[in-house]
């Protein structure tokens, strides 16, 4: 019922914000900064990557424990690279973003696309034989990645906001950030259950924890997590033109 209504409300909300802006009020949403070709794009690589994040984040973690049998700590020094890679990125996004911009979005989630992919294919081919040490690569990578394009995205968009502007700019990206991750959460989340359960009531359950396809699961939601990146990549090639 909630969900049904949903269209309603959102069509509601834009009406009403569309109206407080024309009377000179201060709207949450106001549709003129919505309409900067700018900022808008940059909304939709906010959205789309963190959806993406906030299902790895997740599914990550239950797949290291469940799938592969690691303890809560085990799971933590598994994923210690991924840190290590967003770190590196944070060093290095500095140097770059001054000279190439939203460049540095566009090849970072080039870079998270790659590496996500090859995750998918490492689990699939061997998934219960994977470790800590065998995982280093690609979560370092990983890490990388989403650095490339979380630590910049922000000062790019609000880049082309009036300074007037720039306050609720930034929370409508906030907003947006935290609720996408929600959104991963559960999206994502749903579907690696399920690809889970399916799994193991037909009979193919894989991993070291009894009761799901684990590997399937896994596979699927990094793949999707992959899908997400590029399309993220392909949505910022067109900051480009902003900078030019």
């Amino acid at each position: 019922m909630g969900l049904a209504a949903a269209p309603v409300a959102a069509y509601g909300f834009v009406r009403d914000q569309a109206a407080r802006e024309r009377a000179g009020g201060a709207p949450l949403l106001p549709p003129s900064l919505v309409r900067l070709p700018a900022f808008r794009r940059g909304l939709a690589v906010v959205a789309v990557f963190f959806v993406g994040l906030g299902g790895f984040l997740l599914t990550t973690g239950i797949s290291l424990q469940e799938g592969l049998g690691m303890s809560p700590l085990g799971a933590g020094f598994a994923l210690a690279p991924y840190a290590l890679g967003f770190l590196a990125a944070s060093l290095t996004v500095p140097r770059l973003i001054g000279r190439y911009a939203a460049r540095v979005i566009v090849a970072g989630a080039v870079v998270l696309a790659v590496s996500l992919a090859a995750a998918a294919v490492q689990a699939g081919v061997g998934y219960d034989g994977l470790t800590a040490r065998t995982l280093l690569p690609a979560f370092v990578v990983i890490g990388f990645g989403q650095g490339l394009v979380m630590i910049p995205v922000f000062g790019v968009v609000l880049a082309g906001v009036t300074t007037d502007r720039a306050g609720v700019a930034s929370g409508v990206l906030t907003t947006t950030q935290q609720a996408m991750i929600a959104v991963g959460v559960a999206a994502l989340g749903t579907m690696f259950f399920r690809v889970a359960s399916t799994g193991s009531s037909t009979g193919s359950s894989t991993g070291t924890a009894a009761g799901g396809d684990w590997r399937a699961a896994t596979v699927a939601v990094l793949a999707a997590e992959a899908a997400l990146a590029l399309l993220t990549g392909i949505i910022a090639t067109r900051l480009l033109r902003s900078d030019e």
